[in-house]
């Protein structure tokens, strides 16, 4: 899968190494924290029909001890795993912390040569990915039924701090899914949490198709990203509320 023009290949000894050390000490430190989430949502229901802006959706959503969580704004409730929930179908998930947290960490990954490129006037260099299904955690739901699916992409990061700029993942549709793709991309930008600057997403693009002519899309922009403070308070389940003063 190529996103992205092909640049030179680097071949620096161990920059992936680098690059997971780099993404993994992001995550590590990264307090808990929360923005504000708009989904701007279009649909095309027949191949004859054009794609067509259906609604606007604004959330509160949440990276709470790895997890990601969602809430309607002003609630000061953000306690829900399952995004479908709150705005039904069809709808991506997984686009706040999760896959990078999937690809970087851990051994599920595998990964091509490094290019270098630019990116948004920087320069940057590039990998390809695959997640195989053995080590994936990537469910997909169709109309007509839902799988575990492999998936890859890839990733660009800046070539000075080694920190996420893009990530790209494409889903391997099972027949049976009836989907024809199923595709997202991640653009990430310096934000300041706790004092601190993070890469965090800034915007993303998912779109999926079926074999029927459905056609999806999902524009999503991310504002507001702060630290848990004493008025943010979390609430999971039926367990007594707290104030997340991290």
């Amino acid at each position: 899968m190529c996103l992205a023009a092909a640049g030179t290949q680097a071949q620096e000894p161990g920059l992936l190494d680098k690059i997971k050390a780099r993404t993994s000490e992001n995550l590590r430190r990264l307090p808990d924290y929360t923005c504000t989430e708009t989904i701007e949502r279009f649909l095309r229901t027949d191949r004859r029909a054009r794609l067509r802006p259906t609604d606007t959706i604004h959330l509160d959503v949440a990276y709470v001890e790895g997890k990601e969580l969602f809430g309607h704004p002003g609630e000061h409730r953000i306690d829900e795993p399952d995004i479908g929930k709150f705005v039904g179908t069809p709808i991506g998930n997984g686009q706040f912390a999760l896959f990078a947290k999937s690809i970087f960490l851990g051994r599920r990954a595998t990964f091509g040569r490094a290019e270098k490129t630019k990116l948004r006037g920087r320069q940057a260099f590039r990998f390809d990915y695959a997640v195989p299904l053995a080590h994936s955690g990537f469910r997909i739901q169709s109309g007509v039924g839902e799988a575990l699916v492999a998936y890859d992409g890839s990733f660009w990061v800046d070539r000075d701090t080694l920190d996420l700029m893009r990530l790209s993942i494409s889903a391997d549709l099972p027949p049976q899914l009836k989907m024809a793709y199923d595709l997202t991309m991640i653009d990430y930008a310096p934000v300041s949490i706790g004092g601190t600057l993070f890469p965090l997403p800034l915007r993303s693009r998912w779109e999926t198709k079926d074999t029927f002519g459905l056609e999806a899309r999902n524009v999503t922009s991310f504002e507001n990203c702060h630290q848990f403070i004493g008025e943010s308070v979390l609430k999971f389940g039926d367990a007594q509320s707290s104030s997340a003063n991290k």
